[in-house]
């Protein structure tokens, strides 16, 4: 009977191969962005755009390999993808760049401040012919309906 091994992959080429992977694809929105802003009309041009996926993969591979000497490269992977997955939707969707100010509101955002915006709006109550809230509390004793 055939039996199939698990591939082994080294940590050295997961990292790379995960940096490559966000560098390069989940990025995709924002290079598009720069190349509509970014005139491919002389070298200088070529060469900077050329330059940002290595310069993003080289930080990325420097992050992750710092990261697996305590075995926090998995954790940091997921986080990074993650990340630049919604970067992206709101990128695609919204057509804007997520910069270092909208991060930092989306940081410094408590609770507090989200809660009305998030929670849908309670509906007004409605109120009865004598005024009142249907919801308002009553007291125990009732009195007979006015027919």
């Amino acid at each position: 009977m055939l039996t199939l091994k698990r591939p082994r992959i080294s940590r050295l080429a997961a990292i790379l191969a995960f940096a490559a992977y966000i560098a390069l694809l989940l990025n995709i929105a924002f290079y598009r962005q720069v190349l509509a802003l970014l005139p491919f009309n002389s070298l200088y041009n070529v060469l900077v755009f050329v330059s940002m996926p290595v310069a993003l993969f080289c930080i990325i591979s420097v992050i992750l390999l710092l990261a697996s000497f305590v075995w926090l490269e998995r954790p940091l992977i997921s986080l990074f993808i993650l990340l630049s997955a919604a970067a992206q939707y709101f990128i695609l969707t919204y057509g804007i760049i997520v910069d270092r100010s909208m991060v930092t509101n989306i940081v410094d955002t408590t609770p507090a401040d989200d809660t009305p915006r998030t929670t849908p709006a309670r509906p007004s109550p409605r109120r009865t012919a004598a005024g009142r809230s249907p919801y308002a509390a009553t007291s125990t004793q009732s009195s007979p309906p006015a027919w």
